[in-house]
């Protein structure tokens, strides 16, 4: 698999542009280039595990790394938004996010926090036997009987079996998190849906006016990240 120019890897990889000419080119996956880091840019320049892509290799034979719960054993394998990455044998785990700055970057969670992940519906279909197919951001879908789940709604669901354990609906009063625009990796509580956009309240109590698109629920009463 070849590499990519570091000078023209996404806006959103927080990398050092100018050391080195080359990065690693991430596998083709769920997630799209924009919101995803491979395994090896975590590994080695992020977390700085490993200093070569051969001890990278060496660690995947050896040792547990998990990304949703499942082991990798590709290091260009994708890590993306709301991922969870999990070292076990260390007792290390992660959650993919966007900083304010509208970079990912790897935020430390606990074990139990491992244990589920946040998916998004961006799409419903229904399907043979009165079933409805969901789509979720990170390009995973899942049939279900509940028809009441909506476009925009997330789900928690447990890792790596995929069970839902929770529903957080696109409403008033629900808390959000930005994944796009100018207010991107901002949070703020959901005050009133106007058709394709929002108004949410900041930590400042400021409203301010986005794209419902670019809203992801990440709780009820409180934020669950």
């Amino acid at each position: 698999m070849s590499h990519l120019k570091t000078l023209t890897s996404p806006r959103t990889w927080h990398v050092n542009r100018k050391e080195n000419k080359f990065i690693t080119r991430p596998k083709p996956g769920s997630h799209s280039r924009l919101f995803a880091l491979p395994l090896q840019v975590i590994m080695r320049d992020i977390l700085g595990y490993v200093k070569t892509a051969r001890e990278l290799r060496h660690m995947l034979k050896a040792a547990d790394i998990l990304v949703d719960g499942k082991k990798q054993r590709d290091t260009h394998s994708n890590v993306g938004i709301f991922d969870i990455l999990s070292l076990p044998q260390i007792g290390k785990y992660y959650r993919m996010m966007l900083n304010v700055k509208g970079r990912l970057e790897l935020i430390e969670i606990s074990a139990e926090e491992s244990a589920s992940k946040l998916c998004k519906v961006v799409g419903k279909r229904h399907v043979a036997g009165k079933k409805t197919q969901l789509s979720f951001h990170d390009g995973h879908t899942m049939l279900t009987d509940d028809n009441s789940i909506k476009v925009g709604d997330t789900l928690v669901r447990k890792v790596p079996d995929g069970k839902v354990v929770h529903i957080l609906g696109l409403k008033q009063g629900a808390h959000i998190f930005l994944i796009k625009g100018k207010h991107v990796g901002d949070k703020g509580v959901l005050r009133e849906i106007k058709g394709d956009k929002i108004v949410y309240e900041d930590k400042e109590k400021n409203k301010i006016e986005t794209l419902k698109g670019y809203t992801v629920v990440i709780g009820d009463q409180e934020p669950l990240i």
